[in-house]
């Protein structure tokens, strides 16, 4: 008992600072998992990191952009939006890791496809921009925003020079959280009655890390961000046209 006797209270025993010796009974029934986690985080990927990609909520980011290229080649998406705080750490420079991956992107997110319009992309994109929260990254699509009388005017490109039309339909992935509404991104599709359809299988990070496996090669971040022509382009900081 932790306060043997009769009462309401007891001194209890003080642990601060005491040594604490590891069970020899728990620590080997846990070794030959521990051993095979740590097989795990080691496995190399077949990819070189060429140099730094860098995490940020604020701005855009080659590591964004390269995790929603992945996605959206996993789930062949006409858009995919990758969502900042789902970012936990930069990509260091050498042979990638699991382990390292996994450090980048922790969560067991799984994948969300969202059938949406063309204006409802416009609306996601827009409310990023005049936010002062994450930002997000995409792929499939540039966005270029102005500042004018009326405020901000906002256009979509596809990879080909297009523009996104109002009444275009848009193949959308994304990750369950952002599909069930975190971030508040899908939050006026959402309650237009859009119903994404959200996977059960694997996380997307390990889809992600079979792509990188059979594409093998180096990831450099100048491939994933123009800093003279970034994916998207608006004056001034966020929130904008304020």
């Amino acid at each position: 008992e932790i306060c043997p006797g009769e009462g309401d209270s007891c001194e209890l025993p003080v642990y601060e600072g005491r040594q604490v010796e590891p069970d020899q009974d728990v620590a080997s029934a846990m070794a030959p998992f521990l051993a095979r986690t740590e097989e795990v985080r080691n496995r190399e990927l077949g990819v070189s990191v060429v140099a730094l990609f860098p995490k940020s909520r604020e701005e855009e980011t080659a590591l964004g952009n390269l995790l929603a290229d992945l996605m959206r080649e996993a789930r062949d998406g006409d858009v995919a939006i990758m969502n900042g705080g789902g970012i936990r750490a930069d990509l260091l420079p050498g042979a990638l890791t699991y382990g390292a991956f996994y450090t980048v992107f922790p969560f067991d997110n799984r994948f969300a496809v969202a059938n949406i319009s063309g204006e409802q992309l416009y609306q996601i994109v827009g409310d990023v921009l005049e936010g002062s929260g994450s930002i997000i990254s995409l792929s499939g699509i540039t966005a270029v925003a102005e500042c004018g009388d009326q405020g901000m005017s906002l256009t979509l490109l596809r990879t080909d020079g297009t523009p996104v039309a109002p009444e275009d339909e848009v193949r959308l992935i994304v990750s369950d959280f952002i599909a069930m509404g975190g971030d508040g991104l899908l939050e006026e599709v959402l309650a237009a009655g859009v119903e994404p359809e959200i996977e059960s299988g694997r996380p997307i990070r390990d889809v992600l890390v079979d792509l990188m496996e059979d594409g093998s090669g180096d990831l450099d971040p100048a491939q994933y961000l123009d800093t003279q022509s970034p994916r998207i382009s608006y004056p001034g900081s966020r929130p904008i046209c304020q």
